[in-house]
C-alpha cells in the first residue's frame, strides 16, 4: 500500500514492514507500482522465509534489486500507471453494473417463475402471461 504523509488513516500490523524511499532518487508512486509487478512479487515471494506463517525480512527486501529508470521517468510511468488503474476501475464499475442489469432482466422476464420465487407469490394465484415450462434434460442425454 502507499500511504502519503499526508494521510489521515494508519496501517499498523506486526506483519507490516515500512519503506521510506529516497524521494530525490525514487518516485513513491513507481515504487509501490514496482513491487506490485507480478515478476517482482514472484522475486519477493523466492525469499520469504517458509514456516507456519510465511515471512518477508526488512533484510530480503532490502536485497532486492530495484530497476531504477531516470525520475523523470519514474514519474511519467507512474502517472500512466496511476491513469490505467482509473480506467481499470471505471470499467470494473461498468461490468458490476451491467451484471446487475443482466440479474435484474432475469427477474424482470422470469418474474414469479423464477426459482425460488413462486413461494412468494399467493396460493392458487397464477399468472396471466404464464408461459408453459419445458421438460429440462441434461444435455448429455
Amino acid at each position: 500500500a502507499l500511504v502519503d504523509d499526508g494521510d489521515e488513516q494508519w496501517i499498523y500490523h506486526s506483519s507490516c514492514i515500512r519503506i521510506r524511499p529516497d524521494t530525490s532518487r525514487v518516485d513513491p508512486v513507481f515504487l509501490a507500482a514496482y513491487l506490485a509487478y507480478p515478476p517482482v512479487v514472484d522475486e519477493l515471494l523466492s525469499h520469504v522465509q517458509v514456516g507456519t506463517v510465511p515471512v518477508l525480512t526488512a533484510g530480503s527486501l532490502k536485497a532486492l534489486p530495484v530497476a531504477l529508470p531516470e525520475l523523470r521517468k519514474q514519474r511519467l510511468m507512474a502517472g500512466a500507471l496511476s491513469e490505467v488503474a482509473l480506467q481499470m476501475s471505471v470499467q470494473h464499475r461498468i461490468l458490476a453494473r451491467l451484471e446487475a442489469v443482466g440479474q435484474g432482466l432475469f427477474t424482470k422476464i422470469l418474474g414469479d417463475e423464477f426459482p425460488g420465487m413462486a413461494a412468494s407469490r399467493p396460493t392458487g394465484a397464477l399468472s396471466k402471461s404464464k408461459v408453459p415450462r419445458t421438460r429440462r434434460t441434461n444435455r448429455m442425454s
